[in-house]
């Protein structure tokens, strides 16, 4: 079992709740995709087969700081992608950092 995080009705993320080690998934640009897989063995294109989404196995081989750059950055195109009367008007999201960004 899962559990589908959503902003606005937008999915941004999935956890894998079920069994060890967890897992994430979060939308990233192709660019990003490709370089991140190649880069980390605990990143793999998205489980469910998806072009723009990794799926990050949680553990000691991932690096400080890449998932929360992953999921701010997740949260960014789910939002970018939400008509705006439907974007949450807080603010909060930084701006990640990333490969393809």
């Amino acid at each position: 079992m899962g559990t589908r995080t959503l902003v606005g009705g937008r999915a941004f993320a999935y956890v894998g709740m079920i069994g060890e080690p967890c897992r994430v998934s979060v939308r990233a640009t192709p660019e990003q995709v490709d370089q991140l897989v190649r880069a980390h063995a605990a990143v793999a294109r998205g489980y469910h087969d998806r072009w723009h989404w990794v799926t990050l196995t949680l553990g000691d081989d991932l690096p400080d700081g890449l998932l929360e750059a992953l999921l701010d950055d997740s949260h960014e195109r789910a939002v970018a992608a939400l008509p705006a009367r439907r974007r949450p008007t807080a603010p909060g999201t930084r701006t990640a950092d990333l490969p393809g960004r």
